[in-house]
């Protein structure tokens, strides 16, 4: 029954990933964790829980796997190592969950809401301390529960993950004993996740309708690094040919393409820079084109340094949007700047990450984001508060990342930003998901392309949410409300024990 109880646990947690519509899978994976953590001693239902944490990671990230072999060119067995590493890490916090919420749930009930206190705050101070898996956030398997959604704007994805445990929490309370009364807090939790949004986006002010945007996905990056050196000049050929069909068949004058759709260096590479301008004949009057594209720096193609270029319609670069190669940028770590300094002591690392830029065209403005940065709150990054944005250019190739999950993944983090700053999202994806979110989170089109154009039309909003102006308030009123709960669980304990010896 145990082996039984871990695997539908996993599962799951996992489901979400692969299904996105199911997301009230997660909802339902409380109910083997409680029965787990009630049935065995402490011991035993940690070495459970852990293994639940381990089979969800697995089933969750197992797509690490080609790009870790891609990078590092080691052996199957060591990538293997690092890999399982990576699982054991991210199991780690179902287990310290385990304990937390164990030692503060009441002995003769179950408390919701000390389930969702733990999980949210737990998942707060992993994400400010120790943030080695930016993927791995409960929040991000909600994002078809659009009403939800709409929370983040209010408190990020840690008041998504607080209100789908309190959800799971109150499936547990109605399981161990099925009455009405039980039931009723559950109803208007719903209540109040239907309800709530229409009030308080209704202060925001209205958006108004975009200019058409086109996206242009050209899929025939994905295998440029396999290819042999002779091939690779052919192919090349072939990518400036289909994109500039691509562009010449396009009615638009704002295009973008995914990220590593041209594998030249265009500014500084004239002979292939001739022929792709050269085949466009496309009227270039007011057209915009952001082109996503690669340098290789050293021989056999190995390094490469993608960067995105903005051409004005006279076809000059008017802005280039580098790709953070900083791999420290995108994690959050303790101590973070005292270990980027002794890194760039010890070898030539750059520790300055390049900031998002913000681009004003005639229609609209928009901020500029590249591949994991989609998976970096707004709010809480390295991006100033001062909004002066109107839209969201999301911009990535996936071909690294084999399998399902990490598209959704992907598409989920995008779906995020766009509940929490309440402004639309327009995603440019090889390999993945492409198509627009809107400002209240709702996947208007989602469409993956092998090759192709998208027209989306995007509503703007130049709004700054609550989560913007006041990013830590709603996580430091929940960690004060489990901070209390533990104190007085301490108390009662150190009470209960002056008793015993009395």
């Amino acid at each position: 029954m145990e082996f039984i109880l871990i695997i539908i646990a996993s599962l799951l947690l996992s489901l979400p990933l692969y299904l996105p519509g199911l997301f009230f899978a997660s909802w339902f994976a409380f109910l083997p964790i409680y029965f787990l953590s009630r049935r065995l001693d402490f011991r035993h239902g940690l070495i459970s829980i852990f293994i639940v944490g381990l089979l969800n990671a697995a089933l969750s990230f197992y797509w690490l796997y080609q790009p870790l072999k891609n990078q590092l060119s080691m052996p199957f067995s060591f990538n293997f190592l690092l890999l399982l590493i990576y699982f054991i890490i991210s199991a780690l916090f179902i287990s310290i969950w385990f304990i937390v919420n164990k030692f503060l749930q009441p002995k003769a009930s179950y408390s919701p809401l000390i389930a969702a206190l733990s999980w949210s705050c737990l998942e707060y101070l992993r994400f400010n301390f120790l943030d080695l898996n930016p993927f791995a956030y409960l929040g991000y398997t909600q994002t078809n529960f659009t009403y939800l959604m709409k929370f983040a704007s209010f408190g990020g994805m840690f008041l998504v993950s607080f209100l789908t445990v309190l959800i799971g929490g109150y499936l547990v309370k109605i399981f161990i004993n099925p009455s009405f009364k039980r039931a009723v807090p559950l109803l208007l939790i719903l209540f109040f996740i239907f309800t709530f949004p229409h009030f308080y986006y209704a202060a925001a002010p209205a958006a108004k309708a975009g200019p058409e945007i086109d996206l242009l996905i050209n899929n025939d990056s994905a295998n440029f690094i396999n290819r042999q050196i002779n091939d690779r000049f052919n192919l090349l050929d072939e990518e400036i040919t289909t994109l500039a069909k691509l562009i010449n068949s396009s009615n638009s004058k704002y295009l973008f393409t995914a990220a590593n759709s041209l594998h030249f260096d265009l500014p500084r590479n004239g002979y292939y820079r001739t022929q792709f301008l050269d085949k466009i004949t496309k009227s270039q009057q007011d057209t915009y084109l952001q082109l996503g594209v690669n340098s290789y720096r050293k021989a056999g193609f190995k390094e490469r340094n993608s960067f995105s270029l903005l051409l004005d319609p006279d076809l000059e670069v008017k802005y280039r949007l580098p790709k953070n190669n900083n791999i420290l940028a995108g994690l959050q770590i303790f101590a973070k700047k005292h270990l980027q300094k002794i890194l760039a002591n010890q070898i030539d690392f750059k520790i300055n990450p390049v900031s998002s830029q913000f681009i004003e065209l005639p229609d609209f403005s928009y901020l500029n984001l590249i591949t994991d940065e989609i998976f970096t709150p707004l709010a809480v990054s390295r991006v100033n508060l001062d909004k002066n944005y109107n839209l969201l250019i999301y911009t990535a190739d996936n071909s690294d990342f084999r399998g399902v999950v990490y598209n959704n993944l992907s598409w989920s983090a995008a779906v995020m930003r766009a509940a929490e700053s309440r402004i639309s999202v327009v995603a440019a994806v090889s390999s993945g998901y492409s198509g627009y979110i809107n400002f209240g989170a709702k996947s208007v089109k989602k469409v993956r392309l092998a090759r192709g154009l998208i027209s989306v039309k995007p509503a703007l909003i130049n709004y700054q949410t609550y989560y913007e102006k006041q990013p830590d308030r709603v996580i430091n009123f929940l960690l004060v409300m489990l901070a209390v709960i533990f104190i007085l669980k301490l108390l009662f304990i150190i009470a209960a024990k002056r008793d015993s010896r009395n």
